[in-house]
């Protein structure tokens, strides 16, 4: 708008996004439901039961939520942080950007973002690794699929 507008209206949103030890602990229990293969009527109640889609749905609401801010007939000012700045800023910040820009959407896009939304800022892939060496379980989670 470059009237300002958007400055003189601030906005604090919070959001439920699962930290990354719910992620984790959701993520394991979809991987023993998918390994463990229960009857068919039961599947979708146990998959509820993991709190994985949860944890997905929160992520695309929050990120929703920022591009309608951004992309709006009033577009807002908007500044993502979750608690560390490690692990959900960069997942709504990416899976906005996503949204509002089809190049995002490109192999070439997808590389450009990782660098520049996770990479760039020292994003721990090594420590968040689902799998890596004994001893990091702690920081180990499913946070970049």
């Amino acid at each position: 708008a470059g009237n300002g507008s958007a400055l003189e209206r601030p906005l604090l949103l919070s959001f439920e996004i699962p930290n990354l030890h719910k992620v984790r602990e959701s993520f394991g229990a979809l991987r023993e439901l998918v390994e463990g293969c229960p009857s068919d009527s039961a599947w979708l109640a146990s998959l509820s039961k993991t709190g994985w889609l949860e944890s997905i749905r929160q992520l695309l609401v929050a990120a929703l939520t920022v591009a309608r801010l951004l992309h709006d007939s009033d577009p807002r000012l908007v500044v993502v942080h979750c608690s560390d700045g490690w692990d959900r800023t960069a997942q709504v910040s990416s899976l906005t950007q996503v949204l509002l820009d089809p190049f995002y959407r490109t192999a070439e896009g997808l590389a450009v973002l990782v660098e520049k939304d996770w990479v760039s800022f020292g994003h721990q892939f090594e420590d968040r690794r689902f799998g890596a060496a004994v001893g990091r379980g702690e920081m180990q989670g499913p946070i970049f699929l």
